[in-house]
């Protein structure tokens, strides 16, 4: 044979290089069909279901919502233990920094040393991810914010801007570095979020409890949130200040103070011309055009751009002494009636009295050995549901339905409501005193009862299909 005979070229082939032939598949045997899940917990933790909860796309408004929940927070907290008090005071401090964080404390007093439940076994209770916790569930009273999921919001929003440029090139998952501190009863803890994505984990811990005890009674809550790219030409001090301002406008029983620094460094493009964001007081269509190196270095050597803006607006009136904020049973149906006493957290110390007496209709009930019990024993008996429909519908029989819902400034004259709000808007907005004329202000208190028949008859109708 010669040497260009195919039969010895294939035979002398470099098995390193050989290409191999691979087994024939077996086509009787399709893939396995591999079924995956997530737990709802997980939406705390993801931009979406960040979106879904709150309702809110723009990220710019997870800030602006961050301040509103800490402030409701406080609010519903003084309305309920400080009634008849004019000295309860709500106090903010926001910073812009220049390492791009958004800084934020919002204080309330607690002169009494009230304790604060909710801040104790945070990790089993108010912080634990697995379920929602909160006194103001299965009530319909007035009262602000996200029942029973504030904190635990407020404390993965930062991991979740953090990762909002993932690009899912990466096998590992960066945890947030700053804590939220909780300040409450002389003790502050750090709280750290670790998130667990592929176990589908979100864990509040460690929490460092400090040893030194504080020597004020008064509830602080701190957190730092990063300010992403996204937000940074619309997060401004101006907009902040903006909504702390129309925020506590009608809010005339507490007294507010406001602290706003912006530390943030301007910022400038390629061209040399200054950024400001869309809606800046100070927006200059002719922006400086030095030398892009020259206006950077200037930037850096130069003190924060704006001064403090401070917000101070004192109480018009007491809290309202003698309202009433508490359910009644006629706003319930069976189901959130049940759902009230069934879905107690702590059943051994509670009993079915404890819940019935969050009604109005309640707190004119006899304690008897029948409502006496625990509500874990309550829940072992096997004619439960037949108990709860029979103490539902003697509630229903003690009080009839309110005609009016009590309000939170009834304690006050009309007159004085007004004269409240003119002079709440004065301390809001000095520069409009002159344009205000408190005696063409007009305040009308509308109250209508609200019959919901037609909607019951459309859930019966729906029934019967």
């Amino acid at each position: 044979m010669s040497d260009g005979d195919p039969e010895i070229n294939r035979g002398s082939s470099d098995p390193k290089t050989e290409q191999k032939t691979p087994p024939p598949s077996n086509s009787d045997s399709p893939p396995k069909d591999i079924f995956s899940s997530r737990k709802h917990n997980m939406d705390y933790v993801d931009v979406m279901g960040v979106v879904l909860r709150t309702g809110y796309a723009d990220k710019t408004h997870w800030y602006l919502l961050c301040i509103k929940e800490l402030l409701d927070n406080a609010i519903d907290f003084l309305w309920k233990e400080y009634r008849g008090d004019k000295d309860t005071a709500v106090s903010v401090e926001i910073t812009l920094t220049s390492d791009l964080l958004f800084h934020l404390k919002v204080r309330n007093t607690n002169n009494k040393n009230i304790r604060i439940k909710a801040f104790e076994d945070l990790t089993s209770t108010t912080l634990n991810y697995e379920m929602r916790y909160g006194s103001k569930q299965n009530q319909h009273i007035i009262s602000r914010g996200m029942l029973g999921d504030a904190m635990k919001q407020i404390l993965a929003w930062p991991y979740v801007l953090f990762h909002t440029k993932d690009d899912g090139s990466a096998f590992t998952d960066i945890q947030w570095d700053k804590p939220l501190i909780i300040r409450s009863n002389k003790t502050e803890r750090h709280i750290f979020l670790h998130v667990d994505k592929a176990n589908q984990i979100i864990e509040a811990s460690p929490i460092n409890q400090l040893s030194d005890e504080l020597s004020h009674t008064d509830t602080e809550i701190e957190t730092t949130w990063p300010i992403i790219d996204e937000v940074q030409n619309d997060l401004n001090i101006h907009k902040i200040e903006q909504f702390c301002r129309q925020y506590i406008l009608f809010t005339t029983d507490i007294s507010f103070s406001f602290r706003l620094i912006d530390n943030s460094m301007d910022r400038v493009d390629e061209g040399g011309n200054l950024i400001t964001s869309n809606d800046d007081n100070n927006n200059d269509s002719n922006s400086s055009k030095k030398d892009f190196a020259e206006l950077f270095m200037d930037t850096l050597a130069s003190p924060a751009r704006k001064a403090t803006i401070k917000i101070d607006a004192p109480a018009c009136h007491s809290i309202n002494p003698n309202w009433k904020n508490i359910s009644t049973i006629h706003s319930f149906t069976p189901e959130e009636f049940t759902a009230a006493i069934t879905s107690v957290y702590d059943k051994q110390n509670t009993t079915v009295y404890d819940v019935l007496r969050t009604f109005v209709e309640g707190t004119q009930m006899k304690k008897t050995s029948d409502v006496e019990i625990s509500i874990a024993d309550f829940m072992q008996d096997p004619d439960r549901s037949k108990k709860i429909e029979s103490l539902f519908n003697r509630l229903r029989r003690i009080l009839d339905p309110p005609k009016e819902l009590s309000l939170p400034y009834s304690h006050i004259k009309r007159e004085e409501r007004k004269k409240a709000l003119v002079d709440r808007i004065v301390q809001l907005y000095p520069t409009k005193k002159n344009y205000l004329d408190a005696d063409k202000a007009t305040y009308k208190l509308v109250t209508r009862e609200y019959d919901d028949e037609s909607l019951k008859n459309m859930d019966r109708g729906w029934n019967t299909l």
